[in-house]
């Protein structure tokens, strides 16, 4: 019965992979993370290079549909019975993919994603365990304990409940100096930004676009938090906010979100096409008004605070680039009043470890009958 521990090994891991790529393909594709904290290796690695690959027509997919792809097949493979002594390799070349994307991690990036970890270790493990049942000649027990539905059951119940999650994991708060800033009656929009950011940039258009469309309803008000990673990011706020105490903010922010120069003579070349008093911005700068404004600003968020630029619309955080039809479901959801519910986090895994066991106990269930 070696083949079928072997096999069983492969299943197992095929479903605890398909399980971590699914969190990570979630937290890729939705406006905020859902298991990946700020700071972590998930979003170092993410936002590495690695984390998206170029699919043509200047479209990208995000890395983890590649686990969701290779170990989907791995469980096909172990659990069909023609296929399955070609499972070795499959698992093999999915061993090989780990072993890289592990030492990409370790020797590349320089950090390590938790659930990419976890995924690639799956690869690795079950690639030995595909290569040893190349050399085993004995037909497994294709059950295995279990009815190969249970198995898909399983693998799709792992691919499935990750991915849904976002959808109804409750809303993080509105970070209270944030709420301080709405106004009542209006879809209140609130943006932190760094004006060196290509993804603050690239977001900037689809923004600026509903803005426009929702006109007198929208209250907005646009934030600085510039990054330390960027050069001239502070340089660009400073301007902005000495622009600003003049009334003229979301001009010169316009202005500097589309300069291709962020230095400070660059920056106050800027503002002199908005017809502004000159003496009074040299002055913003020079007595440190500016970085007293950036930091009060930068406070409002602190903590709160997973990537930029950060959208908060009414009840519901957006991070990172968004696209025009989800900026339109928030500003409409936004104007209707909602406000953000969902499912506590733990009662969400426990309702899925239950859901899990349920698929269990039927498989086996239905093979004690056969």
């Amino acid at each position: 019965m070696r083949g079928s521990s072997l096999v069983f090994g492969i299943r197992t891991t095929a479903v605890v992979a398909l399980a971590t790529s699914a969190a990570l393909f979630a937290d890729y594709t939705h406006a905020f993370p859902s298991f990946c904290g700020a700071g972590s290796g998930c979003q170092a690695v993410r936002a590495s290079g690695f984390g998206y690959f170029p699919v043509g027509g200047g479209a990208y997919l995000p890395t983890p549909v590649l686990g969701l792809l290779g170990f989907a097949l791995l469980l096909g493979f172990a659990l069909t019975p023609v296929l399955t002594r070609w499972v070795s390799i499959v698992a093999g070349i999915g061993g090989l993919a780990g072993l890289a994307l592990l030492g990409t991690q370790a020797f590349v990036v320089r950090q390590f994603c938790v659930f990419c970890v976890v995924a690639d270790t799956c690869a690795i493990v079950a690639g030995g365990l595909g290569v040893t049942y190349w050399f085993h000649r004995d037909a497994p027990d294709l059950d295995l304990g279990l009815r190969k539905s249970a198995w898909a059951a399983l693998g799709t119940l792992a691919v499935v409940l990750p991915i849904a999650w976002p959808n109804y994991k409750p809303a993080p708060q509105i970070p209270p100096g944030v709420l301080a800033l709405y106004a009542p009656g209006k879809i209140n929009v609130v943006e932190f930004v760094d004006y060196e950011c290509p993804v603050c940039r690239a977001y900037n258009p689809e923004l600026h676009a509903l803005l426009e469309q929702y006109g007198d309803r929208v209250h907005f008000v646009r934030l600085n938090f510039p990054l330390r990673m960027h050069e001239f990011a502070r340089d660009a706020a400073r301007a902005q906010v000495c622009v600003r105490e003049q009334g003229k903010g979301e001009a010169m922010a316009a202005l500097l979100l589309e300069s291709e120069d962020l230095r400070p003579d660059a920056d106050r070349r800027l503002a002199t096409t908005l017809n502004i008093d000159l003496n009074a911005y040299d002055a913003c700068i020079a007595t440190g008004l500016a970085d007293r404004k950036i930091e009060q600003d930068s406070a409002l968020i602190g903590d709160a605070l997973q990537g930029l630029p950060t959208t908060f619309v009414g009840a519901k955080t957006l991070i990172g680039l968004q696209t025009r039809p989800v900026l339109r479901d928030a500003f409409d959801r936004a104007a209707q009043g909602e406000t953000e519910h969902g499912i506590p986090g733990p009662w969400y895994l426990l309702g899925s470890v239950a859901l899990a066991g349920v698929v269990i106990w039927v498989g086996r269930a239905q093979r004690a009958t056969l």
